[in-house]
């Protein structure tokens, strides 16, 4: 399935942002795109925005859809723009965030993670 350009606008669209507000726009896969301006970065998967990066703060989202592909969405969203300092991994069907090496986070959508300067 080869979702359009315009589909992914869309989705956007749907979520009160506006397309035009990013210089970049970069096809990932067939179904998965990057949104990117200045500090600004989305990564849309199907229908959801799986990853936002605002400045300092990073958003991850599965929408209930907690798939491999989901995953490897979000932990492509977070090697690019964390210097794989943030990873989202699974164990026994639940899945956990870890920072640094700090103590795992149970995974929540929408969950926002502060980043260190």
């Amino acid at each position: 399935m080869y979702l359009n350009n315009k589909h992914f606008k869309n989705v956007l669209r749907l979520q009160n942002i506006k397309p035009e507000e990013f210089d970049k726009f970069e096809r990932l896969s067939s179904k998965a795109v990057l949104f990117s301006t200045g500090s600004r970065v989305l990564i849309v998967y199907v229908n959801t925005i799986v990853f936002i990066r605002n400045n300092n703060i990073i958003q991850l989202n599965t929408d209930g859809w907690k798939t491999m592909t989901t995953k490897k969405w979000i932990n492509y969203g977070l090697s690019c723009f964390t210097g794989n300092d943030i990873t989202l991994y699974q164990k026994k069907y639940i899945w956990y965030v870890v920072q640094n090496d700090n103590e795992p986070e149970e995974y929540r959508d929408n969950m926002k993670i502060q980043l260190e300067d």
